[in-house]
C-alpha cells in the first residue's frame, strides 16, 4: 500500500490516491483492510484507492474460477462499506484479469478496480477509469480519466517526433525557411517560424492524417475484440 497526496491548485486543494497490490493469502488481505480502514479515520479530503486487491464484490466478477469463496468477498464488501469507498465508473472489458495458460483453464476475474470517496466523487463527478487493453500481462492496465472542459481559443502547436523520419520532412523545412521575408532580422525569424508551423500542420494533417483518431480507433479495435473473447468463453472455462 502506497500513499501520495497530491495538491491542487484550486477546491479540494489536495487529494489522496492510494496504490495497492494484495496478496493472495486472505491474512495478508485483511493486514491491507486494516491498513485502509485506519487512513479512513482520518481522510476526509477526496480519496481514491486503486490497484489489484485480488478480491472480487461479487461472484458475477469471476469465470472460470474452480472456487467462489464467500467469506473474502464478504470481508471485501464489508471493507469498501466501512472506509466509505465505491467504485469508480468504467470502460472497456468488465475482466481486468484473463488467464489463459495451456495447462490450466481460462480464468476471468475483475480483481483491479479503483475506488473513490464521496468526497472524491463530488470534486471529480466526470471521473472515470478506462480498462485499457492488455499487453504482456494477464492484468489489464487502469487509465484514470480526469474530463475537462474544452479550452478556448486556438490548439497548441505540437511537435511529432515522427516527422523526423519522413523523406520529406527536411525539404519541407528547408523551403518554406529559405522563402524570402520582409523586414529586420527579428520580424524576419517570427515570419519565417510561423510559416513553418503553418507548414508542417498543413503538412501533417495531408500526409499522416490524425494520428490520435487513429490510435483511439485502434484501442477500441482492440477492446471491443477483448470483450468479444471474454463474453464468449470456451467450454472448459464455464
Amino acid at each position: 500500500m502506497l500513499t501520495i497526496e497530491v495538491s491542487l491548485s484550486q477546491p479540494p486543494e489536495k487529494m489522496f490516491i492510494t496504490f495497492v497490490y494484495t496478496k493472495c493469502s486472505q491474512i495478508l488481505r485483511k493486514k491491507l483492510w486494516e491498513d485502509l480502514s485506519l487512513f479512513s479515520v482520518g481522510c476526509h479530503s477526496p480519496w481514491a484507492v486503486g490497484g489489484d486487491f485480488n478480491a472480487i464484490t461479487s461472484q458475477s466478477e469471476r469465470l472460470g474460477l474452480p472456487l467462489f469463496d464467500a467469506r473474502s468477498v464478504a470481508d471485501f464488501v464489508d471493507l469498501l462499506a466501512s472506509v466509505g469507498l465505491s467504485d469508480a465508473l468504467f470502460s472497456g472489458n468488465r475482466f481486468t484479469l484473463g488467464s489463459s495458460q495451456s495447462s490450466h483453464p481460462r480464468v476471468w476475474a475483475r480483481l483491479d478496480r479503483v475506488c473513490c470517496n464521496s468526497q472524491w466523487l463530488q470534486s471529480f463527478p466526470s471521473f472515470h477509469v478506462n480498462h485499457l487493453p492488455r499487453h504482456n500481462s494477464d492484468h489489464v492496465p487502469l487509465l484514470l480519466i480526469f474530463p475537462e472542459p474544452h479550452p478556448q481559443g486556438p490548439k497548441a502547436f505540437r511537435f511529432q517526433r515522427m516527422w523526423c523520419s519522413h523523406s520529406g520532412f527536411h525539404n519541407l523545412i528547408q523551403d518554406v525557411w529559405f522563402t524570402a521575408a520582409i523586414g529586420n532580422l527579428i520580424q524576419i525569424f517570427i515570419a519565417k517560424f510561423k510559416a513553418v508551423k503553418l507548414a508542417l500542420k498543413h503538412w501533417n494533417k495531408v500526409t499522416f492524417g490524425n494520428i490520435f483518431s487513429q490510435i483511439q480507433s485502434t484501442v477500441s479495435d482492440l477492446s471491443r475484440a477483448e470483450v468479444v473473447a471474454f463474453d464468449a468463453p470456451s467450454p472448459e472455462a464455464q
